[in-house]
């Protein structure tokens, strides 16, 4: 809802959470409207208090951490985006997106080894897991391999075309490959 109807969305959150200001749950929703909504830094707040909030060890502090790790990693903040996603990862080993976004991370800070490694455990866990295999279409962009990149991302738009990452991603991997009006298209394709 908050990404078709954002503003039903925060009447739903602002009424909801009246009621239950501190449960994990609603923290984390009402964190995740602020990112899409690009408030950052009330995002991490928010994030920060979910990942508190949720009992030590639970699948809630798994998706507060992750959501957490995201929100730093879109902000640049590798280091500590990295760490974060590996507290969600071991508190959650099977859980394909928390694994996709930590190989994600690793791919951008150029520890491509650990990236495949992640890559390869998340589509392990789930061979369509769109996160997974457009993480996996980055990592072959960062190796050179923009024809591997291509086809990757376009597995992975497939299943979610408005993964606006691998829109980019595939832009870049289209430049590459020499196709600037498929770049140009994928770009904007982003955009939406």
């Amino acid at each position: 809802m908050a990404l078709d109807r954002p503003a039903e969305a925060r009447a739903w959150l602002d009424t909801t959470r009246a009621a239950a200001p501190a449960a994990p749950e609603l923290l984390l929703a009402d964190a995740d409207w602020h990112r899409l909504e690009g408030r950052g830094d009330a995002a991490l707040a928010l994030y920060r208090q979910a990942a508190d909030a949720a009992p030590a060890g639970t699948a809630q502090q798994a998706a507060a951490l992750w959501g957490l790790g995201r929100a730093l990693q879109e902000r640049g903040d590798l280091h500590t985006a990295r760490t974060t996603l590996a507290r969600a990862v071991a508190l959650a080993p099977d859980h394909p997106a928390y694994r996709a976004e930590l190989a994600t991370a690793d791919t951008e800070a150029l520890r491509l080894a650990d990236a495949r490694t992640g890559f390869d455990a998340a589509l392990a866990l789930a061979g369509d897991d769109y996160t997974s295999m457009a993480g996996a279409g980055l990592l072959a962009l960062q190796q050179g391999d923009a024809e591997g990149a291509r086809a990757q991302l376009l597995k992975a738009l497939v299943i979610e075309p408005r993964y606006a990452r691998a829109q980019v991603w595939l832009a870049v991997a289209e430049y590459r490959l020499g196709e600037l009006a498929a770049a140009l298209d994928s770009l904007d394709r982003a955009r939406l």
